[in-house]
């Protein structure tokens, strides 16, 4: 099954959970034998020396090495999850078999056997990267970092059981006794365990899992319908994946797996040679070391899955474990400075073998036990415990989620495979030159080998830091209209919307019913002695309400454009102040200063309605929103004027004709004013003064309109650069000026993409010069306006003094 809507996809927690059982039992498997392999080895052979043991813990990883980019290919190939499972499970059936059934073989076949065991359990556990990357696409990405946190725990409670499960048998001894074809000792239960739990899993598996694929490519899309493809196809370009994050995620990768398989396979060894312990004690209290550090890992997976810590960058969780693992390799490096020196193996009483089974200590085999001191035994509990189990949890879990995020919603089958290779590479390579640094100079060079790896892991993260981010999906030019269009956004402008772009801080959006702002002019207007006496202040009141109000919830996830959010914006704006239709409209070249003050108020708190709809404007401070909306108002009510007369009249009218308010409208021609408000004389010198004006409006602001055929984007664009252009205030912050240009930005990237996709006009450049050469008239309009009001007041024509106001200064 899979689902592309990301919008309305659930991450599929039951196909997840049943992958978390079969990763908690690959995690089993990573750890169930590490203590014991030694011990088991030379109860097998006792002629069997470190190196044997160095390639028969490389040959799992050379098993998963080889394996996990074949399965990878078929899983991307066949697009499917459950058969390569199924037959990973088989080989890791396979595997725990012949390794329960050594004690039956010959000593000539042991190494082999042995050998062609672990290698088949390693290809069954190349299977486990094919169910991370089902896993990381199985879910929506909100979700994936949480997702990816818990399989890794899974993984390591299996890691943190397995020693357990060893421990547990160590009471059995090493026995010869046998139930029917199976030796029974605690070498050989485990693998027993193992195999019965296996088998079980394997048939649940089979049975019950189902695999949900979110938000990737759909394999069986030909049998859509072409306008279903269009949608889907038109929205996004999938870029390639950066190779050389891909590669620093490698690297990261091996240098993590070769350090933890170094670390399981001579812990053995170290503390026999190291604190005298036998056998024995060495599989128990490693194994206990090893489940108490898992444990702790389990809980910062958790950490990381479900506290603040799955907020912090990766790339500082990623630093954070590297440091943790090298202060590890640093404090149990054997430093002159320690006083105890190493014991020997005592020999038996008339005898030259060293059995360590019965005594602890280091071989006579190794030159180095005599020059190597001895670690106190405090700081390796201490550090397996504490280092461990930070360092894994914050270096593998970081890096796999980077890593997924840098190849983004995709199918990650293939390059999974080649992450788990590269891991089991470091796995195959890591034991080789450890156990061989461990013969020469024991934990010495093996300490500084891994450290300088280390060294260079951090170097690389630090260098590449830049490199190190999630994929970002490049919008193709103009699907954004095309998806918004294919909507009806333009159409539907009482939708839910929220912003779609990166630099939103805050998504709150309308809800589905605009409501009008009802209030109107209660307040009487009287003119005395040409004085136009009217109190702004209760509108002023009430638009400050409109800015301290609480922002609406979001309910939608649609992902709009900033001109698609401002045309929603204006198209609500429109349907509350409404204009009548061209037939209901009154002509007439008489103007009512009542209806004028009342119309202004109206459109004031509706605009103040309207900007609160931009999120980039809700989300500002009280003054801010102040200065903006105030600057915003004065050369956005001219505008709407004309634009509202367009669309009226029409672009082909063939007069100049400007609407007055909602239902008047008057040609450019000299006004008078009504006989109840001013008297002939002042109405004649008032038309005379504001002519130039409504000339200028004409000219410069109207027919320029006129020859765009301006449309409803245009005019959401021009709205963002009346409200967002960095303007000279004191109460505008540098930082909110700095990111409104980012905004303009974006919208002027926007604007040319609907030109390219809608329109299809290359003639852009010319349109928008245009758009900007309007803007800047509308400013000098509002400019020409204060100087005429300023004239009337001198000569005492008109004085509006009472109507200066921090809402609309008529004289500053």
């Amino acid at each position: 099954m899979l689902h592309l809507d990301l919008n309305n996809a659930k991450t599929d927690w039951y196909s997840i959970s049943i992958s978390y059982v079969l990763l908690f039992l690959a995690g089993v498997q990573i750890t169930v034998y590490y203590t014991s392999m030694w011990t088991y080895l030379q109860f097998l052979d006792p002629a069997s020396d470190i190196n044997i043991l160095g390639v028969i813990i490389a040959s799992f990883s050379v098993g998963q090495g080889v394996a996990s980019p074949i399965f990878g290919w078929w899983c991307q190939k066949s697009k499917e999850i459950k058969v390569p499972t199924l037959v990973g499970c088989a080989f890791i059936i396979v595997g725990n078999a012949l390794y329960a059934i050594l004690p039956n073989c010959s000593s000539g076949s042991v190494f082999t056997m042995f050998l062609v065991s672990r290698v088949l359990v390693g290809i069954g556990a190349a299977s486990s990267g094919i169910l991370r990357a089902y896993i990381a696409t199985a879910c929506i990405p909100e979700d994936r970092r949480k997702v990816v946190s818990l399989a890794i725990a899974m993984l390591v409670g299996g890691v943190t059981v397995g020693p357990l499960i060893q421990a547990c048998f160590t009471g059995l001894g090493i026995s010869h006794d046998k139930i029917g074809f199976f030796t029974i000792n605690m070498f050989t239960m485990p693998a027993i365990v193992q195999l019965v739990i296996y088998i079980i899993g394997t048939i649940v598996f089979w049975l019950k899992f189902e695999p949900v694929f979110i938000g990737i490519e759909e394999p069986e899309k030909s049998k859509q319908s072409v306008e279903d493809q269009s949608m889907e196809d038109d929205r996004f370009v999938l870029p390639k994946y950066d190779m050389t994050a891909i590669v620093v995620c490698n690297f990261i990768n091996f240098v993590q797996s070769s350090i933890g398989t170094n670390l399981e396979a001579l812990a053995t060894v170290l503390v026999i040679s190291m604190y005298n312990w036998t056998d024995q004690e060495a599989i128990l209290y490693n194994g206990l070391l090893i489940a108490a550090s898992s444990f702790l890992s389990c809980k910062n997976y958790f950490l990381q899955a479900f506290s603040f810590v799955k907020n912090i960058d990766q790339r500082k969780l990623l630093l954070f474990g590297l440091f943790v693992f090298l202060s590890f390799h640093v404090l149990n490096y054997p430093f002159f400075f320690y006083s105890e020196t190493l014991d020997f193996i005592p020999l038996g009483e008339n005898s030259t073998v060293e059995d360590s089974s019965i005594n602890g200590g280091c071989s006579r085999r190794f030159a180095w036990c005599e020059i190597t001191t001895r670690v106190p035994v405090s700081i390796y509990i201490a550090t397996m415990i504490i280092c461990l189990g930070y360092g894994f949890p914050y270096t593998f879990n970081p890096n796999s989620t980077l890593y997924s995020d840098v190849l983004g919603p995709r199918r990650q089958n293939s390059m999974m495979g080649v992450f788990e290779a590269v891991g089991a590479f470091a796995r195959v390579i890591g034991p080789i030159i450890g156990g061989y640094l461990f013969n020469i100079s024991g934990p010495k060079y093996t300490m500084i080998f891994q450290s300088v790896l280390l060294v260079l892991a951090i170097f690389t993260i630090v260098f590449y830091w830049k490199r190190l981010v999630p994929l970002k999906l490049v919008i193709k030019s103009s699907c954004r209209y095309l998806k918004c269009k294919q909507l009806g956004m333009a159409s539907k402008s009482d939708m839910n919307v929220e912003v779609g772009t990166n630099l939103t801080s805050d998504t709150s959006t309308k809800p589905n019913s605009v409501p009008s702002v009802l209030c109107t002019s209660v307040n009487s207007v009287v003119v005395e002695e040409n004085q136009v006496i009217y109190d702004f202040q209760p509108t002023i009141s009430y638009i400050r309400t409109i800015f301290l109000r609480k922002a609406y919830e979001n309910q939608s996830t649609i992902k709009f454009t900033f001109i698609q959010i401002a045309v929603n914006a204006f198209n609500n704006f429109q349907r509350r102040m409404p204009t009548c239709k061209k037939k209901d409209v009154v002509v007439e070249q008489v103007f009512n200063v009542f209806d004028t003050i009342d119309y202004f108020q109206r459109f004031a708190m509706n605009t103040a309605e309207m900007l609160m709809e931009f999120a980039q404007f809700e989300s500002l401070v009280f003054d801010e929103k102040w200065h903006l909306y105030r600057h915003f108002l004065l050369h956005f009510f001219p505008l709407v004027k004309m634009y509202n007369s367009l669309e009226v009249f029409g672009f082909d009218y063939h007069e100049s004709i400007f609407m007055l308010d909602q239902m008047t409208a008057h040609r450019v021609a000299p006004m008078r004013t009504t006989n109840q408000q001013f008297n002939d004389e002042t109405g004649r010198k008032l038309s005379e003064l504001f002519e130039p004006v409504g000339l200028f409006l004409e000219e410069f602001v109207y027919l320029p309109m006129k020859l765009l055929r301006m449309d409803k984007e245009e005019m959401g664009w021009i709205i963002l650069q009346i409200l967002f252009t960095r303007k000279n205030i004191a109460g505008i912050k540098i930082e909110t000026s700095l990111y409104h240009e980012e905004i303009l930005k974006v919208a002027s990237n926007e604007l040319i993409n609907y030109y390219f996709a809608y329109k299809k006009d290359l003639n852009y450049i010319w349109r928008t010069s245009e758009m900007i050469k309007l803007i800047d008239k509308l400013k000098q309009y509002t400019d020409r306006e204060r100087d005429v009001f300023l004239v009337a007041r001198v000569f005492d024509i008109l004085d509006c003094t009472m109507l200066e106001t921090e809402l609309r200064p008529i004289y500053k």
